[in-house]
Order: C-alpha cells, then sequence, then structure tokens
C-alpha cells in the first residue's frame, strides 16, 4: 500500500516534489528437505524526493527511511531493523551537449553498518548523435541483512562481516555513420576488496574479487531491415582465505564467459497497409564453457557455482548455441507477437543457457496480444 503526495508545475512537466508513504509485506514458505525458508517481513517506509531543474544544472535529492519487522520464527536472527538512504544526483551543462555528472549516496542501519557510495563523470553528445561517457566510482557496501543474521540448519550469517570496498571506472561511446548505422562500445573495470560471499556454510569476506566486462555492436537499421551484432566478454577473479583445515591458504577462482549475439529482422507493410509486419530470428553463442552463477534454494540467495559445500569446483555451463524466430504484427490498435523459443534445442548441442546445473526450456512456442481500446 502506497499514499503520496506531488508537487508538479504544470499538468505537461513530471513530478519535482514528493512524500510517499508505504506499507509491504513479503511472505515466504519454502519446504525443502534440508531446510525450511519461513519469513514474513514487514516494511513500513517514507520518501522524500526533490528535483531542481535550470538552464545550468539539474539536482534530484531522495531521502529513503525504512523500518522492518521479521517475525520471529523466520531464519533471520534479528527481528527488526531501521534503515535510512540519503542519495544526490546532480548534472552540470557546461556547453552544448557536454556534461559534468556526479551522485553520491549514504546509507546507516541501526546494526552500526553505515556505507557510502560517490561518482563522478564526463558525458558528450545526445542520443539522437554521436554521444560518449565516461564514469569512476568508489563504494563501501554494507553487509546484508541475511548474510550477518541468517539462522538455519545448514547455513549461517556472520555477524562480524566487514563492509566490501570497490572502485570501478565506466566508458561507453555510440557513433552512427551515415543514416543508417551505427557502431559502439562499453566496458567496465571493478576492483573489490572485503566482497560477502560464501564458503562452507557460512558467509565470509573475500580477499579481492575483480571483474573486466566488455562490449561492442554494430546496427543497421532502414525502413526493411534491422541488423544488429554485438560481442560480450566478462571476466571475474576472486580470491579467498581457505579454512583453518585447509592444505591451501588461498581459494582462488577466475573464469571468462564470452557471448556472441546476431539478429536479422525483416519488415513490410501488409492488406493494404492495415499491418504492419516484422519478421526475423535472435541468435546466442557462447563457445566458451564457464561457470556462472547459481541459485541456492535453502539459502535463496544466489552464489558463485565454484562455492560449493566443499568449497571446490562445480559444473561448467557447457558451450551452446540458441536461437529463437519471431514474428510481430500491428493490425490497428492491437499488437500480436509469435515466438518460437529455442529453435535448435537439442541439435548438437545441451541446451544450457545463464544458469549452471539449470537447462534452459526446449523448444517453446509463445503467443502474445495486446489490444488497446479507443472510444
Amino acid at each position: 500500500m502506497k499514499v503520496g503526495i506531488y508537487q508538479r508545475s504544470d499538468t505537461l512537466r513530471p513530478e519535482s516534489a514528493g512524500l510517499i508513504f508505504s506499507r509491504t509485506k513479503n511472505d515466504q514458505l519454502t519446504r525443502i528437505s534440508a531446510d525450511t525458508l519461513n519469513w514474513e517481513l514487514v516494511n513500513y517506509g517514507a520518501k522524500l524526493f526533490k528535483y531542481f531543474d535550470t538552464n545550468f544544472f539539474t539536482v534530484n535529492a531522495t531521502v529513503n527511511t525504512d523500518f522492518y519487522n521479521m517475525n520471529s520464527n523466520s531464519t533471520i536472527s534479528l527481528n527488526n531493523w531501521l534503515l535510512l538512504r540519503a542519495e544526490g544526483n546532480i548534472e552540470f551543462n557546461i556547453a552544448n551537449d557536454f556534461k559534468l555528472l556526479g551522485s553520491t549516496k549514504l546509507i546507516a542501519r541501526d546494526t552500526k553498518h553505515t556505507g557510502t557510495a560517490i561518482s563522478s563523470g564526463l558525458s558528450f553528445g545526445n542520443i539522437e548523435r554521436f554521444n560518449s561517457k565516461i564514469i569512476l566510482s568508489l563504494e563501501s557496501k554494507i553487509p546484508t541483512i541475511q548474510s550477518l543474521y541468517w539462522q538455519s540448519k545448514s547455513y549461517l550469517g556472520n555477524s562480524t562481516l566487514n563492509n566490501e570496498t570497490s572502485a570501478s571506472a565506466y566508458g561507453e561511446i555510440n557513433v552512427p555513420i551515415g543514416d543508417n548505422w551505427t557502431v559502439g562500445a562499453s566496458g567496465r573495470l571493478k576492483w573489490s576488496d572485503e566482497a560477502v560471499t560464501y564458503l562452507d556454510s557460512t558467509f565470509v569476506n573475500a580477499e579481492t574479487q575483480d571483474m573486466t566486462f566488455g562490449s561492442g555492436y554494430v546496427r543497421f537499421e532502414s525502413n526493411r531491415l534491422e541488423l544488429e551484432s554485438s560481442i560480450t566478454f566478462e571476466e571475474n577473479y576472486l580470491a579467498l582465505n581457505s579454512p583453518s583445515n585447509s592444505n591451501d591458504p588461498l581459494i582462488t577462482f577466475k573464469d571468462s564467459k564470452l557471448w556472441i549475439r546476431n539478429s536479422l529482422f525483416y519488415k513490410t507493410y501488409a492488406f493494404d497497409r492495415a499491418t504492419f509486419l516484422k519478421m526475423g530470428v535472435r541468435t546466442l553463442f557462447s563457445p566458451l564453457s564457464y561457470q556462472s552463477q547459481f541459485y541456492n534454494t535453502e539459502l535463496s540467495y544466489w552464489q558463485q557455482n565454484f562455492l560449493t559445500d566443499t568449497g571446490r569446483f562445480s559444473s561448467y555451463v557447457p558451450a551452446f548455441f540458441r536461437m529463437d524466430a519471431e514474428i510481430s504484427a500491428r493490425v490497428r490498435a492491437m499488437m500480436i507477437l509469435i515466438r518460437w523459443e529455442n529453435v535448435l534445442d537439442g541439435l548438437g548441442q545441451a541446451g544450457y543457457f545463464e544458469a549452471s546445473t539449470h537447462p534452459m526450456p526446449p523448444r517453446r512456442l509463445m503467443v502474445g496480444i495486446r489490444a488497446q481500446f479507443r472510444n
């Protein structure tokens, strides 16, 4: 439930200020052989925001207060906690299409945990023409309530966890070529210390966790054709201290993922231009086997795949190829979509997708209709 009061200068502009009160209730009951997830979490929240816009700069400031109440029979040993968040974003218009960006965030919890995040950057251009952006960030991230206070038959939280500290750099560039072509690239580097992860039935701070990400694309669009091809590379490195009874002083993990996506669509009118059709295929090729995160049902938590109960490597997502065939049509005020997913399932590959140990669904036909009724 949510109730709010807002301010705006006229009916054509978005809200420039607001005060919102909310109440949210989240129930979960999952019964499995090893453990039971059972909680009733109620959140009472208040949010105040203000937006300033001038010819020289824009400012967006937000303050949140949230009180959480957990039923005493849950797998979280903490019954209630208070969370405060304050965030501000600012853009300075230095010159035509040239902006200076900045943001800051402060978070505090009555469990004696505080965190901060700050970033700054530059952007040039606009979405219709050449545009680029670079952002540098620093963050001190507080551990989650789950990682601190989880108590169950098989897993335990760790109330002595430290904040994760990280630094990251992000950049992107998009360049139109002529009237139909666009090329672009983006990349991110992130270095983390004391990242929270899971090992041997409890949550721990890792020594280091680094991530490298890069992506590039080329896109063609005309009245008849849409063509796009992209390549994405991601590499993760994680190092954490071994348990005291282990012969290895440090457990290290390094994994690389490469995805190649392509799409080709043809567009045309039919039935005396009463219908607009768009038909084509999307493909995804993953030539490298890799270890993704997987969902731990007992913890209700996504964790690194190699961190099994023994602290050693688990299964890989094998190399795979996926293709979806799709046709969509606009008929007056109706949109019709027909998609045949995973067309090549079982033809020379195992059919895996993102989550390791979980094959994606077999061939599946999806039909969707969206209709608008107007007077």
